[in-house]
């Protein structure tokens, strides 16, 4: 249901479209499209899905490149990594983090030795409004991201020193 959702979705956009007037159109990929390979994840790694998720997410990649490769479709795929802000849903990492120290009770957490890439949702929205009008992002993925990865607990500990509690074990 979740790979149906993504394409079928992304082909009734495009169906609805004036095609003839359209300037541009970002597609939000995700970061899971490369599954498990190893980093640094630049928008030449091979990708990897291993989720129905992940799949879905590539294979709406996939119909705006074949799109631009053979129909001048002016579409564009920003691979998002791990994005965060204000009103996030609380069962995502950093909210749920949040919500675990103001509890003040013991929370589990991971080791917290994985590395993510974070992403400022304010930035995305900017490289979405940057990447709209420039002709020469068309056609291609581009990985939006901080580019400077943060270990799991590290996150978990600046949280915590920023609250001031907070019981992660």
């Amino acid at each position: 249901t979740i790979f149906e959702d993504h394409i079928s979705g992304l082909i009734n956009v495009i169906e609805c479209l004036d095609r003839q007037s359209l300037k541009g159109i970002v597609n939000i990929g995700s970061s899971d499209e490369y599954g498990n390979a190893t980093s640094p994840l630049r928008e030449i790694t091979r990708e990897s899905p291993i989720a129905p998720y992940s799949l879905g997410k590539l294979a709406a990649t996939h119909l705006f490149q074949m799109l631009s490769k053979t129909e001048n479709f002016p579409g564009i795929v920003l691979r998002l990594f791990l994005c965060y802000g204000p009103k996030q849903d609380f069962a995502r990492f950093i909210p749920q983090t949040i919500k675990g120290c103001l509890s003040n009770k013991p929370f589990p957490v991971s080791e917290g030795l994985q590395l993510r890439d974070f992403c400022f949702i304010d930035d995305v929205v900017s490289a979405i409004f940057l990447a709209l009008p420039n002709s020469g992002a068309r056609g291609h993925v581009i990985n939006i991201g901080s580019g400077d990865p943060v270990s799991i607990k590290d996150v978990v500990n600046k949280i915590v020193a920023i609250l001031g509690c907070g019981k992660p074990q």
